[in-house]
């Protein structure tokens, strides 16, 4: 539908515009960048925003330029896919302004260009650039152009692009916001990018449904009330996201949040103040790295799992909440800069995202150098390098040195990507607790001793826990015993099950989950198998554990759906007892999740999909194989099913704070008639 209206808006096209005609200066100005990429190609996704835009009821004080591109084919027959395009969208028409040599929607230069063709020929008293595309957070790229092998944008690309059109200005930014429809793009890093460029950034932690920001509703909503300042629009933008989500059934994981980029020079501050007070507990236990992991696996999170690729984002709020017991007044510091920064936000019911996001190597540092070198320099991000080993000394202690030198400085208005971050001319004032000398506890002149004496941990080497006997209580459960010493630098630990059959020589792996029963302080963890396994249906699926806290547990679940490779993406919510399928998606480039949720309907084909090896094989290497397929109904649900009787094994899986992984002792599991029997490996 919105695509036919898109056609017929713009086969009503009146006159073109010539740029001589352009010279006016408008209250708002909507700057769009869209990179079409596959989400257009496949789905329409560009063509249905655009069709929404011109629906919207604009006035003289509100206009939208937009440039096209990124994608091999548009869904409508008026968008090139040979050239950039250029449109203006006013309260008439929509109008062809250029057309352009293809280029990379990818190339800082291009987003160059751009900005610098709308600030010339579009000035207005409020400007808000929005890129639409594919997101991925801090670490991957950002308008994804399938014309040029997916080439996409870097933080530090993006950076470079602003300043080649403007020159930052913290009192006086020249947009009044940027934002992101695209997925993952609420982060410290990309608000250290907008700082100096634009007074509010709006975008989300999590993934952007298909159906994305409602430009209907809020450009219509923004020329009624074109005095609106960038936090009412932000509100305006977040508030009708919502709503197009609830009626699109995609409302249950999505995030939005406003952020006020002059605030974040005291989240910079309190960011690093922490960092360096971190640095002072790894110095005397560097068993710390392991609590730091712990509490980045158990904080929410978004999108990491090995099936399906990591985006290591890491929610900022929730990971200070559970710092605090560690770090009490450093952290209700940085928890209230966070708090005074995100001045709206909205959530769905399987998210408790606090607005802003950061980055820590859940995938064991295979991002790291990117990261060091695209985002932006934190106490935190040094301190990860020295846990992963992957920077030496002195450079930990020159980077450190500098950000320690900057918290008793003077900050520039500039944030430069790939240096440590300014910090606040006037820090935020501390809790009535603390006292104004406990905000300078880490200046630089006690910051040397600390430093001189960080090192970075050595490789880590846990293959002595592969295999980690097992032990079998009276109450018939596998437990893991590794005690305080050898949990050390231990920062997450999951099962494994899966059903044998020597008659058939095969293990077939059902998946990997968190639901053990963990001790941290001794190190012991027991299994909590009761012989049922999430099925839709009454069809196994393989579970691959995404994200696990207090509430819910995340799923990516692999299947083919009508023929197509997806993952199929499952909140299991203790409150209620029940599982939630909240859709399918593809997986781009290893990495980056689709932006379409695909939600599935009755008559959808499934077919479910599992690893497995032979076990006379003589060595690890695991295959693929399609098990079982059926139809979806109205009445489709997933619930845990009764794995009736058979042959099972259970192990551990230790991942270490660098990426390591060993496997315990096997545990086989015999069910007959219901009976369950759990035996370690070596009591057979």
């Amino acid at each position: 539908m919105k695509r036919t209206v898109f056609l017929l808006a713009v086969f009503t096209w009146s006159f073109f515009w010539t740029l001589s005609e352009q010279v006016h200066a408008h209250s708002w100005a909507v700057y769009w960048y869209v990179c079409g990429s596959d989400l257009e190609r496949r789905m329409g996704g560009a063509t249905a925003d655009i069709a929404e835009a011109l629906n919207a009821k604009l006035s003289d004080d509100v206009v939208v330029v937009l440039q096209t591109g990124g994608t091999k084919k548009w869904q409508n027959e008026v968008i090139s896919s040979k050239n950039l395009e250029r449109y203006l969208i006013d309260k008439e028409d929509m109008h062809h302004l250029a057309s352009l040599p293809q280029a990379s929607m990818g190339d800082s230069a291009t987003l160059a260009d751009f900005l610098r063709f709308c600030h010339e020929h579009y000035p207005a008293d409020h400007a808000i650039l929005i890129i639409w595309d594919h997101g991925g957070g801090s670490v991957h790229e950002l308008a994804l152009d399938e014309n040029f092998n997916d080439d996409g944008l870097t933080l530090k690309e993006l950076r470079a692009a602003l300043e080649k059109t403007w020159t930052p200005n913290e009192k006086h930014p020249p947009l009044e916001i940027i934002g992101f429809d695209a997925c993952l793009m609420a982060t410290l890093d990309v608000a250290n990018v907008a700082h100096g460029f634009a007074r509010y950034m709006v975008a989300s932690e999590d993934m952007v449904p298909g159906n994305g920001w409602e430009y209907k509703r809020f450009l219509s909503e923004l020329a009624q009330n074109s005095s609106m300042d960038g936090a009412a629009l932000g509100k305006c933008i977040c508030d009708t996201y919502m709503t197009g989500c609830e009626e699109a059934d995609t409302a249950e994981s999505v995030t939005l949040s406003v952020t006020d980029l002059s605030r974040l020079p005291q989240i910079n501050a309190a960011w690093d103040r922490l960092g360096l007070e971190v640095a002072k507990a790894v110095k005397n236990d560097r068993g710390f790295y392991a609590v730091m992991g712990r509490h980045a696996n158990a904080a929410e999170n978004y999108h990491n799992s090995k099936t399906s690729g990591y985006s290591n984002m890491v929610d900022m709020g929730d990971y200070l909440r559970r710092m605090q017991s560690h770090f009490d007044q450093h952290v209700e510091i940085a928890m209230r800069a966070l708090q005074e920064a995100i001045t709206y936000r909205v959530n769905g019911t399987y998210r408790k995202s606090s607005g802003l996001s950061f980055y820590y190597p859940l995938d064991g540092g295979k991002s790291y150098e990117a990261m060091l070198d695209h985002g932006c320099v934190t106490a935190f991000l040094i301190l990860q390098g020295l846990q992963l080993g992957k920077i030496d000394r002195e450079m930990a202690r020159s980077r450190l040195m500098a950000i320690a030198t900057a918290l008793d400085a003077v900050p520039g208005t500039a944030v430069a990507v790939g240096e440590p971050i300014p910090q606040p001319e006037n820090p935020p004032e501390a809790p009535d607790t603390t006292t104004a000398d406990q905000w300078s506890t880490f200046a630089t002149a006690g910051v040397q001793g600390v430093l001189a004496t960080l090192q970075p941990l050595e490789q880590l080497d846990i293959s002595s826990l592969e295999d980690a006997p097992l032990s079998i209580s009276a109450q018939g459960d596998a437990t893991l015993t590794l005690g305080p010493e050898k949990i050390k630098f231990i920062s997450a630990v999951y099962f494994y099950l899966a059903f044998y059959s020597e008659e058939d020589d095969i293990i077939v792996f059902l998946g990997k989950d968190g639901d053990v029963q963990a001790d941290w302080e001794q190190g012991i963890f027991r299994d909590n198998y009761r012989n049922t396994w999430a099925a839709l249906d009454g069809h196994q699926l393989f579970l691959d554990i995404m994200y696990m806290d207090e509430e819910k547990y995340r799923y990516n679940v692999p299947v083919k759906l009508n023929g197509d490779r997806v993952y199929l993406d499952i909140i299991y919510d203790f409150n209620t007892s029940t599982y939630k399928l909240l859709g399918a998606r593809n997986i781009l480039n290893g990495d980056i999740p689709d932006k379409f949720l695909r939600k599935l309907k009755a008559g959808d084909a499934i077919t479910t999909i599992f690893p497995y090896m032979r076990i006379s094989s003589a060595d690890d290497d695991m295959e693929e194989m399609e098990l079982e397929s059926f139809t979806l109904t109205e009445t489709s649900t997933v619930v845990d099913a009764d794995l009736g009787d058979g042959n099972f094994v259970y192990m551990f899986e230790m991942n270490d704070v660098q990426g390591n992984t060993a496997l315990s002792q096997m545990a086989s599991i015999e069910v007959k008639d219901g009976q369950i029997t759990i035996a370690a490996e070596d009591d057979e």
